[in-house]
């Protein structure tokens, strides 16, 4: 079993996309099975929320990255890792309060109530808070945990879902399932991160989240926001939309997969 396990840790980084790509062929399955047990209107609105959640977790991909930038340098000393975790909190907390002040009007462009808003808004924040723990996984190269991370999370919503959308059949349903997998994972990475954050002491300056920020939020808005258009102005139509969507963005989160081995592998030569 040790020299399994050697094996296997020695051949991570080519093992990570292989086992993103599983993950996302399991949310296109989930979300062909969410689309047997909600209306197709319904199913539409979910899909325009959880495009909605895509684009505002733009914050938690960006945060991941970033983090694995700063660890993954040559530089980076683990005794500065509370100061990065206070720089990540405070542009976390600036992006809500923008986030907070445009709810009303994202509301009413997504077509759903207040409750359906506050599940959308704490997935959010969840998400946010795990990518920055993931970031650490990715900037020290330990694929095999980042991996484990996101298999908390989908096996818990994907087991959720079943089960909840089976007995209630209702698309808040599934908010609720991604939220409680998220919430599983976090507590899982922070146990296994605080030991390491707890002997972080000296205080150290960051800065250029933003730029990370901007760069990616494009993207993710440009692949996201035809959901949303599509359940406002066409929304019988926007559920069969949606199912094809799905299916395309399995391919885009592979090219990812592999972005996400490379930061830390080539960061490391930054300045060499």
């Amino acid at each position: 079993m040790k020299y399994l396990k050697i094996k296997i840790e020695k051949y991570q980084t080519l093992l990570f996309p292989i086992l993103d790509a599983l993950i996302n062929g399991a949310n296109l399955l989930i979300h062909i099975y969410m689309s047997w047990f909600i209306g197709k209107d319904d199913y539409g609105v979910l899909n325009a929320v959880l495009s909605f959640i895509t684009v505002v977790m733009v914050t938690g991909v960006s945060i991941q990255l970033y983090v694995a930038k700063q660890i993954s340098d040559p530089k980076f000393k683990y005794k500065y890792l509370g100061s990065l975790m206070k720089y990540c909190k405070l542009s976390i907390i600036k992006v809500s309060v923008i986030l907070i002040i445009l709810l009303p009007v994202v509301k009413k462009i997504l077509r759903v109530d207040y409750y359906t808003m506050i599940l959308a808004f704490s997935i959010f924040l969840v998400n946010s808070a795990v990518s920055v723990l993931r970031g650490v996984y990715q900037g020290r190269k330990e694929f095999l945990l980042l991996s484990r991370s996101f298999y908390i999370e989908i096996l818990v919503k994907v087991s959720l879902t079943v089960v909840l959308l089976y007995l209630f059949k209702n698309k808040n349903m599934a908010l609720i399932s991604v939220f409680i997998g998220m919430m599983m994972a976090l507590v899982v990475d922070y146990r296994r991160l605080k030991p390491i954050m707890d002997q972080s002491t000296d205080q150290y300056s960051y800065s250029g989240y933003s730029r990370v920020f901007f760069s990616n939020f494009y993207y993710y808005f440009l692949t996201s926001v035809s959901l949303i258009v599509c359940n406002y102005f066409i929304p019988s139509e926007s559920g069969m939309f949606a199912v094809s969507i799905r299916y395309s963005q399995v391919y885009m989160h592979v090219g990812f997969s592999i972005i996400t081995v490379l930061v830390p592998v080539l960061n490391k030569y930054k300045y060499q």
